[in-house]
């Protein structure tokens, strides 16, 4: 009933009404015991009719996921018209504190995994002196589609929704939030099933995701990159980039503000140095560039002149070489010390044989 009452209000307001009788008679089947069309169907048919995209039912149905959780005392205001008057506030699957932060791997009980087109919520309270970012992570089970919002929500405050930018490939993402001034952190997990998805299937096997929260109480820091000065035309260079509080994830990269300056590869990785392979084309600009640091959790951090490009002919060497005619140094002391000491060896060994 809240699906119905939330596409209605999205798609059909004033028409609400009119909305949910279409649905009801997009349904009508003419055929004995196959269940075609079903509600999916109408709800797709129906929607098309009033503007949405008839392909688009998993984006609304993840828009409805968060929305669902903002009934009866939980309404903020921003989600579903009246939705205040509804008593039926959903599961909360796993509750945290910040201040028991960090939890890694954790996962919801078996028996309340999400199938296909259902939701989980995991709430995070925190606490009024709570300063630091938080680190959210997510792993979903690759036979699923999946859409993970983290949502701060607050007395007074705007309800501050982030989607989660997910792999296609593994299901995994990262993303960090503030949630300083806010009363909870929400992870709302939904799973979107697989492209086959019908709800006409008689098996709708639960999927299984793990989720880590993690504080960043020390931001990263980029110093400098190692060496800092690159010559014009070199290919395959290996550099360090140094600093603290590096995080490998599926967001890291390092990049210039100019893009002809190409990162080749990352080769090795630590918490304070990332070792990078790179290729600086004949025809590149001399000077100072900036590097762009994109840390796993998704921070961003640009480093301001930390390699510069220069030509040939400058002094990337220790020094200049000798010109000319020039007098040779006069040995110091230390220097004929040696000398004499080399001298005696060599007398010493003479006479034993």
């Amino acid at each position: 009933m809240l699906w119905l009452h939330y596409l209605a209000d999205k798609l059909a307001v004033p028409d609400a009404g009119i909305f949910a009788r279409e649905i009801w008679e997009a349904c009508m089947q003419d055929s004995g015991f196959v269940n075609e069309p079903d509600y999916f169907d109408a709800v797709e048919v129906v929607a098309a009719a009033y503007g949405a995209d008839a392909s688009d039912m998993p984006s609304l149905y993840a828009d409805f996921a968060e929305a669902r959780y903002f009934v009866g005392s939980q309404d903020d205001g921003q989600h579903m018209a009246t939705a205040n008057l509804f008593d039926a506030e959903p599961v909360v699957s796993l509750r945290h504190s910040v201040e028991d932060l960090p939890v890694v791997d954790r996962e919801p009980p078996s028996n309340q995994r999400p199938a296909a087109f259902g939701t989980n919520y995991v709430r995070v309270s925190v606490t009024p002196n709570w300063a630091w970012p938080v680190r959210v992570r997510f792993d979903g089970d690759h036979t699923s589609r999946w859409e993970v919002r983290v949502l701060l929500v607050g007395t007074g405050q705007v309800t501050v929704s982030e989607i989660m930018t997910l792999d296609p490939s593994t299901g995994a993402g990262t993303i960090t939030v503030h949630p300083a001034g806010y009363d909870e952190l929400l992870l709302v997990v939904a799973n979107l099933g697989d492209e086959s998805y019908d709800p006409d299937t008689a098996s709708h096997p639960l999927a299984s995701y793990y989720y880590n929260l993690e504080p960043v109480l020390n931001p990263a820091v980029v110093t400098d990159v190692v060496p800092a000065a690159v010559r014009r035309g070199q290919q395959n260079l290996h550099l360090r980039l140094r600093g603290e509080n590096f995080i490998y994830g599926d967001g890291f990269s390092i990049q210039f503000n100019d893009p002809a300056l190409q990162v080749m590869s990352i080769d090795a990785f630590s918490s304070t140095e990332v070792m990078f392979t790179l290729t600086v084309p004949a025809g590149a600009s001399l000077g100072p560039y900036d590097v762009y640091f994109t840390n796993g959790d998704g921070e961003e951090i640009t480093g301001e002149g930390l390699v510069t490009v220069v030509d040939e002919l400058d002094t990337l060497d220790p020094g200049p070489k000798p010109r000319g005619c020039q007098t040779a140094p006069t040995p110091g002391p230390g220097s004929l010390l040696l000398v004499l000491l080399l001298f005696g060896f060599v007398v010493s060994r003479r006479r034993r044989r």
